[in-house]
């Protein structure tokens, strides 16, 4: 599966910092199917890990490019809200971590 390109208006490389959606919705209607993150011009590095509710890692990566599906063990999670740890090295400040959620809906 080949997540679908950016939506209109957006330039990946045409910004700074990281941007993450808090909410995606896997159920194969071609809309929002991915948890797409951007990676802006000054981003050096970043890894970013998603964790279900009982601390099982359901999600990682460090390339860009590479989005989650919604899958883990070879099923689609259950809908609910997952944490994310994002540790994110930009060339102006260094490196930042940051924790929130993201909610899966289907």
């Amino acid at each position: 599966i080949t997540p679908p390109p950016p939506p209109p208006g957006v330039n990946p490389t045409g910004y700074a910092g990281f941007h993450l959606p808090t909410a995606f919705s896997p159920n194969d209607d071609s809309k929002n199917d991915f948890l797409q993150y951007y990676v802006g011009y000054d981003v050096v590095s970043f890894e970013l890990q998603i964790y279900d509710r009982w601390g099982n890692q359901v999600f990682r990566t460090e390339t860009n490019g590479e989005f989650w599906d919604g899958y883990y063990q070879g099923g689609l999670v259950n809908s609910g809200i997952y944490t994310y740890i994002l540790t994110v090295v930009l060339t102006d400040t260094g490196e930042t971590k940051k924790t929130g959620n993201i909610t899966v809906i289907r």
